[in-house]
């Protein structure tokens, strides 16, 4: 009963110091807003200078031209 009482204090530990680590790493990010004021998330438009490009993960290994 200990060790399972310990496991569970032990997990959420874990879990406050994720979240306050979460917490400085938004209070960053532009796209968010903590303030308590509107919506949280507000995505940016990549039009704004960012150019989105995905990677092509699907064949990475080098494929012969035929």
């Amino acid at each position: 009963m200990r060790w399972t009482q310990r496991a569970i204090k032990h997990t959420l530990t874990e879990r406050y110091y994720s979240w306050k680590d979460a917490l400085e790493v938004g209070k960053n990010d532009p796209e968010l807003d903590l303030s308590g004021e509107g919506p949280v998330y507000r995505p940016r438009d990549y039009a704004e200078g960012e150019q989105f490009e995905p990677e092509d993960t699907a064949g990475s290994e080098a494929r012969p031209n035929v």
